[in-house]
């Protein structure tokens, strides 16, 4: 089962199937995914308006984490189909799709080095060679969570969990990704670096108009601040 309301209405949900959005960034059709012989979710049929802040709501189990992990490309549906920007998912090159619809893990990966080697690395990537690392924004971004100065010279493996998370999303946010995929982004940070984090967040999407996330959050107060639409699974009937 799949329900969709929006914020502040939550008495009175509607079937994903009935959105009516005009400017889709994304959307499924009859999406459905099976671990071993059951259906985790099926005929999933989502449409994303250019600009929308989404909560991904459901118990555990219910397929949050594949569910962005299919929207982002990493995993294969068993039945049905995304589209992104009008175009199916397969008809892109997967580089060029992963650049614009970005999945924050829960668990971020890095290589060994320190942060700053580690935010430069993509460039290395053929597909990113006519792009530039520009340590600027990232000196806007520390700031802006009340990161230290000497942060980017930190060793990956000493990074606490919370830093992992926030350096992952500012090495994601430098390629201008128009839809993010953000699994429990905040789950390792104390509430005041969560607010932080949410304040960045929300001056990038201000920023040019229809950038869009998905956002998975057990946190209810969270929730309200960061979504004005609400998605949740449920089981299966």
């Amino acid at each position: 089962m799949v329900r969709y309301w929006k914020q502040g209405n939550a008495d009175e949900p509607e079937r994903v199937q009935m959105m009516m959005k005009s400017l889709f960034i994304l959307e499924t059709k009859e999406l459905g995914r099976r671990l071993e012989n059951r259906w985790i979710w099926k005929d999933l049929n989502l449409k994303l308006e250019a600009g929308s802040r989404i909560v991904l709501k459901g118990p555990t189990g219910s397929g949050k984490t594949l569910l962005l992990r299919v929207l982002a490309g990493l995993e294969n549906p068993d039945h049905g189909k995304v589209f992104f920007q009008e175009r199916d998912q397969n008809q892109w090159k997967m580089p060029e799709y992963r650049t614009q619809v970005a999945l924050l893990p829960q668990r971020p990966a890095f290589q060994e080095g320190n942060v700053d080697q580690n935010w430069r690395m993509p460039f290395d990537f053929r597909e990113r060679s006519n792009q530039h690392y520009e340590s600027s924004r990232f000196k806007l971004w520390l700031e802006m969570l009340e990161l230290p100065t000497d942060f980017a010279r930190k060793q990956t493996a000493e990074l606490s969990g919370g830093e992992r998370q926030l350096a992952a999303l500012l090495r994601m946010l430098q390629f201008d990704p128009h839809l993010l995929l953000l699994d429990e982004p905040a789950s390792a940070l104390d509430e005041s670096k969560s607010k932080k984090m949410e304040e960045l967040l929300n001056d990038w999407q201000k920023q040019i108009s229809g950038r869009t996330w998905i956002w998975v959050s057990h946190d209810s107060r969270q929730t309200e601040r960061v979504g004005d639409e609400v998605l949740e699974l449920g089981a299966v009937s």
